[in-house]
Formats: structure tokens, C-alpha cells, sequence
């Protein structure tokens, strides 16, 4: 498998200086996998996550579409060293060739966390009913960004169920594939990608002028896209087995 990532002439500027700084910002990347053009947007920015789920549900409005919005799902924390109980750092959110990249409120050493806190922006998207969210146990990250964060999502597939479906293995079988095997089986396609071990965190440290390494943003945005590409193949499976929160 081919795979590709550019900078997009993010500006340069050092990330300690935006501390101070009320200008929106982010890190754009163009991610190419096997021919197929990414855009990928990371930011911490509460302005410029919101334009990009404004710019998603403005797009799919103009398709007049008759089925849901399919938007794939991946979380992650800053260090691989992290304990399972920390909260999610970061949230991966792909429509097929636009994917964000969002760095979750501190809610973890922010003691004070509350509702004024959470990124209403991305509640009301995970909360919208014309949407289907699809990842790797679904379930448990719906709960835990639920049970840390406040953040809830409505609607929801699990990537295994789809898999259940479609292969014929019992769900106890499905567990132990990974994405990689799930991608291979799924839609023929080898993830051959080299896994980044990203010791401490995600940040470009060598130059700091950047905030996240361009490379961790390739095999996220990988990750996210081919959850997007199962669940759109198998569109009606997908529907069907949405399950709704309470």
C-alpha cells in the first residue's frame, strides 16, 4: 500500500507563541493513500473544529442524500506510556477525503472540568441523529468519551459487527483482529504502513515548530479513512446495525 503525507503551508510559527496568540490555527496535510487525496486537519482550536463539521454537514446537506452521514472514529492518547484509565486525547474523525484530527480539553489534570468546558460544537455532531459514527469497539469509547469527557455519541457501529456480518466469524473470533487484519479481509487491502513508536507524545520536538508529527498523522488518518471505506461498502449492514444510546 501506498502511502504519501505533505504539509500544506502550516505557518511556521513556534507553538509557544500561540499560547498568546487568539488567531485560529491548525495543521493542514494532504494524505495520499493508494491514489486517494486527504485532507487532514489537526486542531485544538474549538473555531476551526467547528468549520470543519460545519463544511461536512454542508456538503452532505447539498447531496440530498437519503442515507446517514458516515463518519469514522478514532481515539488515541498522547503517549503510548498512558494508563488505559486517562481520557482520550485526541479524536480522528474521517468523511472519506476530508479527516480531522482534534485535541481533546485537558480533563485529566483540569480537576475543574465541566459542562462549560466540553466542545459543544463536537456534542452536537455526535449527538446528530442524521449521522452514523463507525470504529473499533464503539461501545466502550461512546462510554468512556461519555464517562471523562461529557462527550456522547447518538449513534453508533461497531467495525467488528460489520465484519461478523459479512465474513461469517462469531464476535468472540472477530476480537482478535486488528485493523490491519479487518482492512485485509474487508477490502482485499494490505496496511502495509510503518507504525511510528511514539515514546512520550505526538509532537514535531526536534524543530518545535510544529505541533504534531507529520508521520503519526499519516497512520491515523490511514486508520481512519479504511474505518470510513468499510462501513461505505458495506452501507446497508451498516445501517442496520446501528445502535442507539440512551
Amino acid at each position: 500500500m501506498e502511502v504519501t503525507i505533505e504539509r500544506n503551508g502550516t505557518e511556521t510559527e513556534k507553538i509557544e507563541n500561540r499560547l498568546w496568540s487568539t488567531k485560529e490555527w491548525h495543521e493542514a496535510f494532504t494524505v495520499q493513500i493508494n491514489g486517494k487525496r486527504i485532507l487532514t486537519i489537526y486542531t485544538s482550536d474549538n473555531a476551526v473544529m467547528k468549520k470543519w463539521i460545519n463544511e461536512v454537514q454542508k456538503l452532505y446537506g447539498k447531496k440530498k442524500n437519503t442515507f446517514p452521514l458516515i463518519v469514522s472514529v478514532c481515539v488515541d492518547r498522547e503517549s503510548k506510556h498512558s494508563r488505559k484509565e486517562r481520557p482520550y486525547e485526541i479524536i480522528a474523525l474521517c468523511t472519506g477525503s476530508h479527516c480531522l484530527l482534534y485535541s481533546l480539553p485537558d480533563c485529566y489534570w483540569n480537576k475543574y472540568y465541566n459542562e462549560k468546558d466540553v466542545p459543544k460544537p463536537l456534542l452536537d455532531f455526535l449527538t446528530d441523529s442524521k449521522a452514523i459514527f463507525v470504529g473499533m469497539d464503539i461501545v466502550d469509547v461512546s462510554k468512556k468519551l461519555e464517562k471523562d469527557s461529557m462527550l456522547k455519541i447518538k449513534r453508533s457501529v461497531d467495525i467488528r459487527g460489520i465484519c461478523e456480518q459479512v465474513l461469517g466469524y462469531p464476535m468472540y473470533h472477530m476480537k482478535k483482529f486488528g485493523l490491519d487484519e479487518i482492512a485485509k479481509k474487508m477490502l482485499d487491502k494490505r496496511m502495509e504502513i510503518g507504525r511510528l513508536e511514539i515514546d512520550d507524545n505526538w509532537i514535531d520536538v526536534e524543530s518545535r515548530k510544529y505541533e504534531i508529527n507529520k508521520e503519526y498523522v499519516k497512520y491515523l488518518t490511514v486508520d481512519a479513512f479504511f474505518l470510513y471505506e468499510i462501513a461505505v461498502k458495506y452501507l446497508d449492514i451498516t445501517t442496520m446495525l446501528v445502535s442507539e444510546s440512551k
